[in-house]
C-alpha cells in the first residue's frame, strides 16, 4: 500500500511574528510534514507554542543568536515511527535537522534532512554544511 505525504517546506522568517497564519496553516491543509527554516527561536521558547503537542513531533536547531534556525514537524498517528538522527558536535555550526521515517515495511528509512543556509556563506562554511549533509547522506550517522 503507498501512503502519500502532504509535506510544506517554507521560510517562515520569524515564526513568532506569524503563529496565527502558522495555526490557520496547520487546521486547514493539516499537513503530514513541515519543514520551517529561518524560524528565528531560541531555547528559551518551548514547542508548545507554537506546535500543538498532541498533534506533532518536534525536532529543532535553533540558532542562538538574531535570525537562522530549523525545525520539522511530523504529524502523530501516521502509519510511520520517526527518530532524530544524531549529528556529530563537529557541524554543531550548521543550521541542519535530521529525522529517519520507517514505515515498518522492511524498507530502509527515509532520511529527512532540512538545513538553512544563510546568504554570505564563506567557503569554509559552505565546506562543513556539504561534509554535514554527504555525513548525513551515507548512512554514517
Amino acid at each position: 500500500m503507498t501512503t502519500c505525504l502532504q509535506c510544506y517546506l517554507t521560510n517562515v522568517r520569524s515564526l513568532l511574528g506569524k503563529l496565527t497564519d502558522f495555526e490557520v496553516c496547520i487546521d486547514t491543509h493539516k499537513p503530514d510534514i513541515l519543514v520551517l527554516t529561518e524560524t528565528w527561536l531560541d531555547d528559551h521558547l518551548p514547542n508548545s507554542l507554537f506546535a500543538p503537542s498532541q498533534m506533532y513531533n518536534v525536532f529543532r536547531n535553533d540558532r542562538q543568536l538574531h535570525g537562522g534556525g530549523v525545525c520539522v514537524l511530523i504529524k502523530k498517528g501516521n502509519c510511520f515511527s520517526v527518530c532524530s538522527v544524531e549529528i556529530p558536535d563537529c557541524y554543531n555550526d550548521v543550521e541542519i535537522v535530521a529525522v529517519d521515517i520507517d514505515d515498518s515495511s522492511g524498507a530502509q528509512p527515509l532520511r529527512l534532512v532540512a538545513t538553512y543556509r544563510p546568504p554570505g556563506y564563506s567557503s569554509a562554511q559552505n565546506s562543513l554544511l556539504f561534509s554535514a549533509l554527504n555525513h548525513l547522506a551515507d548512512g554514517s550517522a
